[in-house]
């Protein structure tokens, strides 16, 4: 199995882009070179785009967390930063409104 992932980064295409359609690719090539069966080509297929969808997910993490990190470096506020102060501003708003409510009745 290990053998098998050798291969497919051998191919060039590293393990985080394998689709569907070059995992097949690579089986087939590997059943026409005579080095895997076409019983085990199922299962073993299943198996390269099972572990080629865990490295996208780890790469997407470690890109995640190097896009946070340098936002935090540069200080750009978040979607969520952005969200708190608009909440803030809403009840600023609203007391504002409610203290010139009130005033406009005492005046009267």
């Amino acid at each position: 199995m290990a053998d098998l992932f050798e291969k497919g980064i051998s191919f060039g295409l590293g393990l985080a882009t394998v689709t569907k359609e070059k995992g097949e690719e690579i089986i087939d090539s590997l059943v026409e070179k005579g080095e895997l069966s076409r019983e085990n080509a199922p299962d073993i297929l299943d198996k390269l785009l099972s572990k080629a969808e865990e490295e996208r997910k780890i790469l997407k993490k470690q890109i995640d967390k190097g896009v946070q990190k340098a936002m935090d470096d540069i200080n750009i506020p978040t979607k969520k930063d952005v969200e708190q102060l608009n909440d803030k501003m809403d009840k600023i708003i609203d007391r504002l409104d409610e203290i010139e409510s009130q005033q406009s009745k005492s005046s009267e």
